[in-house]
């Protein structure tokens, strides 16, 4: 059995992720370039444990298993390959550092073939709410799952929704497919043929077929005339579609949309998460169960998400912690001192940012001094 033990620190780059998602920066770290408000930075800690009972996927009755980590579907870390066996442990941590929140975390089990593509074992998915209802995250021992191919979608998808009203009374809802960013990509070759389908009130309205690309722009305007008002939270389902020209659509998630509460002249424009369609019902059968039993994942996943207030809100804080450093140490009297008390980081972590802040202040000697003072106060002391 391979005892492969590491740590893996990935940083999901602002420039790369922003372009990945094809929005502006500033939008998706929440702040505003107008006003410069407050921001949102989550860190991310994983560690892919174990797993036990998993399926023979191969001839000899063993498995050669490895995990695939992604975030929101986006494939961001992969474990080692544990060879013949159906108990693997990988023993690995990652940390991600991602400039905006997110919605789900999954880990895939697949079963390496030197020869042709590798087996799917199964798949455990956790989802954001999940993760962070407890301070200390979530772990133990998770159930892996089947992977169903309609559930496995990503991305988001622009809409703009306007309702108006002609000089001659007749009232219209218009809803303009505007673009779409991080499709999941369903063809051979690393893309998508996306296009947009929905119906209202008995009629089907479909956009055009955007070729090779995961962030179509339609930018395609549908005026529907509206013989009644709109009711009270009447919905409008969005479905994106993959066209395919010798097989049958690939399915690219959904989108929900209320649009009973619109009102009349001003435009509504969002972005919308792509969802899969409603779960199927449980089965029960004993197949079923046959089906389902794919053995067991533990891992460990803890969410740290901090928010950043304009560099203004934290000059008091700065001066006052570069005071500090230039005075004598005094026992229980010092905010660096008290700084460490209260901190959730870890000791390395924790050192690492303050000599980040000291070199930021010019600072970085006096801090040293002031660590050595209280080192030998506190040597001395004992």
């Amino acid at each position: 059995m391979s005892t492969n033990v590491g740590r893996k620190e990935l940083l999901l780059r602002k420039d790369d992720y922003e372009r990945q998602k094809n929005v502006p920066m500033g939008m998706q770290l929440g702040v505003s370039r107008e006003t410069g408000q407050v921001a949102q930075n989550t860190t991310v800690h994983i560690r892919i444990a174990e797993a036990k009972n998993l399926p023979a996927k191969d001839i000899s009755g063993t498995s050669d298993p490895f995990c695939i980590l992604r975030v929101d579907n986006q494939e961001v870390a992969r474990t080692a390959t544990v060879w013949k066996n159906l108990a693997p442990f990988w023993g690995e941590d990652f940390t991600l550092h991602i400039p905006r929140g997110f919605h789900n975390i999954s880990i895939y089990v697949y079963d390496e073939d030197l020869v042709g593509q590798d087996d799917v074992i199964g798949k455990l998915s956790l989802d954001h709410s999940t993760v962070t209802k407890s301070v200390k995250g979530v772990d133990g021992w998770f159930p892996l799952q089947p992977i169903v191919k309609d559930d496995e979608v990503q991305g988001d998808l622009e809409v703009q929704f306007r309702l108006f009203t002609q000089e001659e009374g007749q009232e219209f809802l218009q809803v303009q497919i505007l673009q779409a960013r991080g499709l999941a990509a369903k063809d051979t070759r690393g893309t998508s043929d996306p296009f947009v389908k929905f119906n209202f009130r008995g009629q089907t309205y479909k956009t055009e077929v955007m070729k090779k690309t995961l962030f179509p722009k339609w930018y395609q305007k549908f005026s529907i005339p509206l013989e009644t008002a709109l009711r009270e939270n009447e919905m409008l389902d969005l479905v994106m579609w993959d066209w395919d020209r010798m097989s049958h659509n690939d399915f690219l998630g959904q989108a929900r949309v209320c649009v009973g509460n619109l009102a009349p002249g001003a435009p509504r424009i969002a972005w919308y998460r792509l969802v899969a369609r409603k779960s199927s019902p449980t089965l029960t059968s004993s197949s079923s169960q046959t089906s389902l039993d794919l053995g067991s994942v533990r891992v460990m996943v803890l969410v740290r998400e901090d928010t950043i207030l304009p560099s203004q809100y934290y000059k008091p804080l700065l001066e006052l912690m570069t005071k500090s450093v230039q005075l004598p140490w005094v026992e229980y009297a010092n905010v660096v001192t008290m700084f460490e008390e209260v901190a959730v980081a870890d000791k390395t972590e924790m050192a690492t940012i303050m000599i980040k802040l000291y070199l930021g202040q010019g600072k970085v000697v006096e801090f040293l001094d002031f660590l050595n003072q209280r080192d030998l106060a506190t040597s001395e002391k004992a």
